[in-house]
């Protein structure tokens, strides 16, 4: 989390270098991770039917098991951002998860034959697609119908920075508005903002500041419009509950990719500094039709229970795998 919040572009630079496979990524994908054994060893205790890995260098860790012949179980991957980096791809997995159909046609120019890819939609939690008011949610947690919500987060760890503090809690947007901080496990940015606020917010703007919430969805849902990072999981519970978003700097890597998907689909739009977001803010907030067209894309690109798909894919792959019985493989004898 450090290296990627203090040297982005570092990251960025590795990222690109290793997008398609070659001689560096052939050697990282060689490498044998210390403990290769070890976790080998505690997957084989749990006996498992399959092997689910939200995480690249965990889905390689598994690959690299399986092609030693420490494992023998089914690898699925699900992949958690729109893209095709081949970091996630490794020969020895059984079943790719994706988010859309745009993925599943990366995954096959890079080789992945068709019936190793599932189109599930990014996994979020299926209360994500439940029905809503928002009016009555509105209500339940003291806001205004009549006053746009604009909430602000930066995944489970806030990733919020000072330009975006400074923006709501300044006097440069003149249209009211109410606003909530989401700050995630960042304890030190709740604590920061709450002192924040105490201070009063000479802006005018109703502001909200959260720790870590179990009721995020809700949040989201009674929101018009969400300030975030271009992370594959936020992004997709905003499509899920149709919330447009503007995407703020989004980190080379992974981030740009996910950007590149949701602002080309017409989902979300992009800030690259403090003046277009404070642009985009003024602009999209307010304008019904806008945050109307963005509602839309958002309806095209979702994929409604996309965990249940993601199970069904998965439960599919395990007994696809199960050895078949002794008494089903026996000849049948004649009546």
């Amino acid at each position: 989390m450090q290296g990627v919040k203090h040297s982005p572009s570092l990251y960025g630079y590795m990222f690109e270098k290793t997008r398609q496979p070659g001689r560096l990524m052939e050697w990282l994908r060689r490498f044998r991770p210390v403990g290769l054994s070890r976790l080998a060893d505690m997957i084989n205790a749990e006996r498992p039917d399959v092997v689910v890995s939200t995480l690249p260098m965990a889905s390689a860790s598994v690959s690299l098991a399986k092609a030693e012949g420490l494992l023998d179980a089914p690898l699925v991957t699900v992949i958690t951002d729109h893209t095709d980096h081949s970091y996630w791809l490794h020969p020895c997995t059984d079943l790719y998860l994706v988010g859309s159909e745009q993925a599943r046609q990366m995954l096959q120019r890079a080789g992945v034959p068709d019936e190793r890819i599932a189109v599930t939609g990014i996994p979020v939690h299926p209360k994500f697609s439940f029905p809503f008011s928002k009016p009555e949610l509105r209500k339940k947690y003291g806001l205004r119908t009549d006053v746009p919500v604009v909430i602000v987060m930066g995944g489970g760890y806030g990733l919020i920075g000072e330009d975006v503090v400074d923006l709501f809690f300044g006097e440069r947007l003149e249209e009211k508005l109410q606003v909530l901080f989401v700050c995630g496990r960042n304890r030190r940015l709740y604590r920061k903002l709450l002192a924040r606020l105490s201070e009063g917010a000479p802006s005018g703007h109703d502001i909200r500041v959260f720790g870590y919430v179990s009721d995020i969805h809700e949040l989201m849902a009674l929101s018009d419009l969400l300030v975030t990072k271009s992370g594959g999981l936020t992004t997709s519970e905003a499509v899920t509950v149709e919330l447009p978003m503007i995407l703020y700097k989004p980190i080379p890597g992974q981030e740009t990719d996910n950007a590149q998907f949701l602002t080309s689909a017409g989902a979300a739009t992009q800030a690259h500094n403090a003046a277009e977001l404070e642009r985009l803010v003024r602009e999209t907030a307010r304008d019904p039709a806008r945050l109307e067209a963005m509602r839309a894309a958002a309806r095209r690109l979702q994929t409604k229970h996309s965990a249940l798909r993601a199970v069904e894919a998965i439960v599919g792959v395990a007994e696809r795998s199960r050895p078949q019985p002794a008494w089903e493989r026996a000849p049948s004898l004649p009546v």
